[in-house]
C-alpha cells in the first residue's frame, strides 16, 4: 500500500510552509523575539488585526524556527473551525484514528493531549478566522500541554 501524508501532517521544513518567510523582517526584532520566547514556552498567542500589518510574515518567521524542533509546525486554514473538526484534524495529522473518525470528538480532547505531548508538542498555527468560543473552551487544557 502507497503511504500517504495527510494535508493536516507536521511540517517540518520551512520550503512547506503555506507562506514563506520574509527575507529581512523590519523593525519586528521585539515583537519576534518576545513571541518566539511566548511560544517556545508554550503559551498560546493571538496574532490579530487588519491586513498588511504582518501578521503572516511574523507567525511563518517564527514558524519556520519551529520546523526545525522535532514536533515541527501544525499550519492549518480555518474558518470559524468548530473544536470538534480540529479534534479530527488533529487525528488525521497523526494517523490516529481513534480520534479522527470518533463519533464524539469532544470526548477525545484528553486523548488529543496524550498525542500532542507524545508528538513532542508541534507548534499550531490556526490561520484565518477563528472561533474564539473554542479557544476558550480549550485555554484551561491548554496550561497543561
Amino acid at each position: 500500500m502507497e503511504h500517504f501524508t495527510p494535508a493536516e501532517a507536521p511540517i517540518h521544513e520551512t520550503r512547506r510552509l503555506p507562506v514563506l518567510p520574509p527575507a529581512k523582517t523590519v523593525g519586528r526584532n521585539a515583537e519576534l523575539g518576545q513571541t518566539f520566547a511566548q511560544v517556545r514556552a508554550g503559551k498560546a498567542v493571538l496574532l490579530y488585526g487588519p491586513s498588511g500589518i504582518g501578521k503572516s510574515a511574523l507567525a511563518t518567521t517564527i514558524a519556520s524556527a519551529f520546523t526545525a524542533f522535532s514536533g515541527g509546525v501544525l499550519w492549518w486554514q480555518v474558518e470559524d473551525d468548530p473544536l470538534e473538526l480540529l479534534i479530527v484534524r488533529l487525528g488525521r495529522a497523526y494517523g490516529e484514528r481513534a480520534i479522527s473518525d470518533s463519533p464524539n470528538p469532544t470526548g477525545q480532547i484528553a486523548a488529543a493531549q496524550r498525542l500532542l505531548q507524545r508528538e513532542q508538542k508541534p507548534l499550531i498555527v490556526l490561520d484565518g478566522v477563528l472561533n474564539l468560543n473554542c479557544l476558550l473552551y480549550t485555554s484551561d487544557a491548554a496550561d497543561d500541554l
